[in-house]
């Protein structure tokens, strides 16, 4: 067993941590915890790193973090949950490179843990792919002290991140870990504009935006909810301990792609980052020449780790957002967990490319209109409409189907269009839980003018198998027809294999709605070993 005490003398857990932790974060965190930013370093593979650094932006807390001690640090801060983490080597201006990106990447295998390659400057495209795939590195993190002949506040994302790192990113679809440079942090337009070029340049880059753009307090923000808008850019909290941004986060950001990440060894600190007139301050219990600090044997100062203030950050914010359980799983493990399965897995790539093409529909036939289909249930479970308090449990049915983007103003948007009664959702019996749901939508369009539309089916991964993804289908179909409805549509996708046969079966046909719709019915029938009728089916302009 690793001895913390010995290796790593500086972290120290107290009673103020265990009562934090015990009334604070135990109730509230998740079963796993996804650390998507951390630093393992030998004191060797930088000689610099054992010169204590005087400047915030670079805080020296130990002269080496070996991945075991990363490893029991994790454990004691997060008891009894599963934990893994995204690290990566030091980026002292005189690192040895190739040691400390090999001891990265040692730590993942041993640890089951992911790791990022610190990529040479000099380095072409080619040689950094080839290191890249090599090591079984995610993807890049650069940072501002390999730049030459620039000081720290004059390096801009483009000296950072220059065109090899760019194009090997977007070949590969590669993590780019980026450090905001420059004091102004996000409330400096060069920064923001590099941000925006950085996106468009490697498309097929994830960019995950370091500490949220250093922006520790609520004035450093400047423009950089502006970039909510870039579908490739994910914002990481380490290090931001203000509520009060997380919840600017919150609100602006596609709540799929927040990052939760500590910033070892520095999160092991115990203090707390303040915003002051504008400036970010360290404060902290042990003295350092980065951190404003009172002088031992002044008066006893309580302090939790930097690693915790951080986590309550995020727990006033989901709370005060109204946050359910699996948007805060999301958070602290899910969005890690599928981006990184995004980078592993080319058939993940290749299903996102499936999903940005124009769905498939269908059509409830016109010599059916007068035959509603019949909800079958099988038994311990009641169907029935969606009341007011189901909220929260009708929105942990959504997350765990897959549903991104759900909250409850998104909930109440679609209320407003849904037919009385026409929120259907199956409860099962045991548990209370709710379990299937779908939709009777008002939804005109052009291709389906007075149209209605069967939408937002889900059914919760543990009850699949079970027939209720067809019971709320026909539920909404029948509902639609009672109504008066002469067209009734519904919207999917080509890989949605058991939905698509749910719904042949109830009596829905394909809608041959654009060109090249033949085509990938006919894929569809093949695989679903489904008679391939073109000719009988509704085609757009009849």
């Amino acid at each position: 067993m690793t001895d913390l005490a010995a290796l790593n003398p500086e972290f120290v857990y107290d009673e103020t941590d265990e009562r934090v932790w015990r009334e604070e974060l135990d109730p509230f965190l998740p079963p796993r915890i996804f650390d998507f930013h951390g630093h393992v370093l030998l004191k060797a593979h930088a000689p610099s790193k054992s010169k204590k650094s005087r400047s915030p932006s670079m805080p020296h807390v130990v002269d080496e973090y070996p991945h075991e001690v990363f490893a029991e640090v994790e454990k004691r801060l997060w008891p009894g949950r599963e934990v893994k983490a995204l690290v990566f080597g030091t980026v002292a201006p005189d690192a040895d490179l190739d040691a400390t990106n090999a001891y990265a990447a040692e730590a993942a295998r041993l640890y089951g843990w992911e790791a990022l390659l610190v990529p040479s400057i000099d380095d072409d495209a080619d040689a950094i792919l080839e290191k890249v795939r090599a090591g079984g590195f995610l993807g890049l993190k650069p940072y501002w002290t390999f730049v030459r002949d620039k000081a720290q506040n004059d390096v801009t994302l483009e000296d950072m991140v220059p065109p090899a790192m760019r194009e090997a990113a977007d070949r590969d679809g590669l993590i780019v870990m980026t450090h905001i440079p420059r004091p102004g942090r996000l409330a400096d337009s060069v920064n923001i504009k590099g941000l925006r070029r950085l996106c468009t340049d490697a498309p097929n880059a994830k960019i995950v935006l370091a500490h949220f753009g250093r922006s520790y307090f609520p004035e450093a923000i400047g423009e950089g909810l502006s970039l909510a808008d870039i579908d490739n850019l994910y914002p990481e909290l380490s290090m931001v301990q203000d509520w009060e941004v997380v919840e600017a986060v919150m609100k602006a950001f596609d709540r799929k792609r927040i990052l939760f990440g500590l910033d070892l060894p520095v999160a092991q600190e115990k203090g707390k980052c303040l915003g002051v007139n504008g400036q970010r301050h360290f404060f902290t219990k042990r003295p350092h020449p980065w951190s404003a600090h009172v002088e031992p044997g002044v008066y006893e100062v309580r302090c939790t780790l930097f690693a915790y203030e951080m986590a309550r950050a995020i727990k006033k914010a989901a709370v005060r957002m109204g946050f359910s359980r699996v948007q805060v799983e999301d958070i602290f493990w899910n969005n890690a967990e599928r981006l990184v399965r995004w980078v592993k897995e080319p058939q993940a790539r290749a299903e996102l490319a499936e999903r940005r093409r124009p769905q498939l529909q269908m059509l409830w036939p016109e010599e059916r209109l007068d035959a509603s289909p019949e909800a079958k249930l099988p038994p311990g479970y009641e169907l029935r409409t969606y009341r007011p308090k189901d909220q929260e449990a009708y929105l942990d049915l959504t997350h765990a189907a897959g549903f991104e983007g759900w909250d409850g103003d998104r909930l109440d948007h679609f209320l407003g269009k849904v037919l009385p009664g026409g929120l259907f959702v199956i409860e099962h019996a045991a548990s209370g839980q709710l379990v299937a749901t779908a939709m009777a939508v008002h939804s005109p369009s052009e291709g389906h003018p007075s149209g209605g539309e069967l939408g937002w089916v889900a059914t919760h991964p543990a009850h699949a198998g079970k027939g209720l993804g067809s019971a709320v289908c026909a539920a909404v179909t029948a509902r639609f027809l009672r109504a008066g409805y002469r067209r009734v549509y519904l919207q999917t996708d080509d890989w949605r294999l058991a939905a698509l046969k749910v719904y042949l079966n109830l009596g829905y046909e394909p809608f041959l709605c654009a060109l090249g719709m033949e085509d990938r019915w006919r894929v569809v029938c093949e695989k679903l070993d489904w008679p391939f009728t073109p000719e009988a089916w509704p085609k757009a302009g009849e």
